[in-house]
């Protein structure tokens, strides 16, 4: 079985972005590398919720929604893109958010290597970490993919 049900209860959160702004800037534009930041600050809505599961089918029985909190949040980010060769890039996406609660990282690198102009193999490693997770869940949540890439120009 590919998915493993641990307990019959489950803790959610819903987060909704009621408002966010920002601005970026490319430290670097070359034909190789690019470089760019971002920052941004925006109002977050966050909804815990607790699942009760059934047993032996795992489908919901029961939404128990707690109260809704509400705050400023304070968004970063970091996009680095390199291409050691006309064929290959190496991709890496670093993103922060920071609120009065919580302060969820996530980091995406990648390796995309053309095969033509057109398809592409892309490998790729992603790292969520976030310092306030739900009951019941990890705080470190790992991804390993491997795409193909068709390329629109």
């Amino acid at each position: 079985m590919a998915f493993r049900r641990q307990a019959a209860q489950l803790a959610v959160r819903r987060l909704v972005r009621i408002a966010s702004g920002g601005v970026g800037y490319g430290f670097t534009g070359s034909e190789t590398t690019k470089f760019a930041g971002t920052l941004g600050i925006g109002d977050q809505r966050l909804t815990p919720a607790r699942l009760i599961r059934n047993p032996s089918s795992g489908e919901v029985i029961e939404m128990i929604r707690r109260e809704a909190t509400s705050g400023a949040v304070v968004a970063r980010g970091l996009n680095v893109e390199h291409g050691p060769t006309s064929t290959a890039k190496l991709l890496d996406k670093l993103l922060v958010d920071a609120g009065a609660s919580n302060a969820p990282l996530a980091n995406d690198c990648g390796v995309r290597v053309s095969m033509t102009d057109k398809p592409a193999l892309a490998f790729g490693y992603g790292v969520r970490y976030n310092t306030d997770p739900a009951p019941g869940t990890k705080k470190l949540d790992q991804l390993t993919t491997v795409n193909m890439v068709y390329n629109v120009k």
